[in-house]
């Protein structure tokens, strides 16, 4: 007999230990099978996840090619579509011709019945008309001769009708205020540069008409640019000589004296001939010696 058994305290202790070691290894044998189910239920979920994931991986594709099928079909229907209505379209306007061609077919159809009853009453008449030819053909001789005098009125006519309408066209440019165009300013400018200069006194006549003294604002603008000594005076002339309508060109020159033309006269005259702007000479006692006074009067009377 083992010494536990004779000692109660060491049998106690020994079961003590027995009981301890049992309850050690069940709960290890606890925790292992709560691992391994735990592993087994992880490899689980992964697997269904992998499922899972491959499943939708699998309907997102086949939803693509769906919405592409879904996307193609919608194009095609579009281009049907759009060659149904481009079929109609045609099949509209060629009804329209077709209806249009129909009424004029029926309309030559109606001349063509017309003008066989008229062919048909001109053989009557010509039939009738026999015995009459001879006076037919002096009655067209007549009206022959008719029509060339009214040909003759007519052409007449119309010659008074263009000469009226060039009568009215002149009389309305006249109308019109004066101004330079582009292409007279570019070569009073080249030309009044390139020439003797001098000093000019720039004057218009004035009345309750701007139109005098606005044209003449455009004439020493250009004096001005081409280098030109320019005094522009727009009041004091209120009732210019009625020859001195238009533009003038006032010196203070007497005849039979050594007094010459002021410096740059010509190149004025020059210039204003170069881009047809009729300028008329004038000699004036109220223009110093030595001055030029460029004045712009009224409009020509029509």
């Amino acid at each position: 007999m083992s010494n536990t058994d004779n000692d109660p305290i060491a049998s106690a202790n020994w079961w003590q230990t027995a009981w301890f070691t049992v309850t050690v290894f069940v709960g290890l044998s606890a925790i292992v099978a709560a691992y391994m189910v735990f592993r087994a239920g992880n490899t689980y979920q992964d697997a269904v996840r992998t499922e899972a994931n491959t499943k939708i991986a699998g309907q997102e594709l086949r939803i693509a090619e769906l919405n592409n099928e879904t996307q193609a079909l919608k194009t095609e229907a579009e281009s049907e579509k759009t060659k149904r209505a481009e079929s109609d379209a045609k099949i509209a306007e060629l009804t329209a011709e077709t209806a249009k061609a129909k009424e004029e077919t029926a309309k030559s159809n109606e001349r063509i019945a017309r003008l066989n009853v008229e062919v048909e009453t001109a053989k009557a008449d010509a039939l009738q008309a026999k015995e009459g030819i001879a006076n037919a053909e002096a009655r067209s001789l007549e009206a022959s001769a008719e029509v060339a005098r009214l040909n003759v009125i007519v052409a007449n006519a119309e010659e008074r009708r263009a000469v009226a309408e060039k009568a009215l066209l002149e009389l309305q440019e006249k109308a019109k205020d004066r101004h330079l165009t582009l292409d007279q300013r570019s070569k009073l400018l080249e030309s009044l540069s390139n020439k003797e200069k001098g000093k000019l006194t720039v004057q218009c006549a004035v009345s309750g008409d701007p139109e005098p003294c606005n044209f003449a604002r455009e004439f020493a603008s250009v004096f001005i640019d081409a280098g030109w000594q320019v005094h522009l005076v727009t009041s004091g002339v209120r009732d210019p000589p009625p020859t001195d309508r238009g533009v003038n060109l006032w010196v203070n020159v007497k005849p039979n004296t050594s007094i010459k033309a002021p410096p740059g006269t010509g190149s004025i005259i020059s210039a204003f001939e170069s881009v047809n702007i009729k300028l008329d000479l004038l000699s004036r006692k109220s223009v110093n010696e030595g001055q030029i006074v460029l004045f712009v009067g009224f409009k020509p009377q029509i």
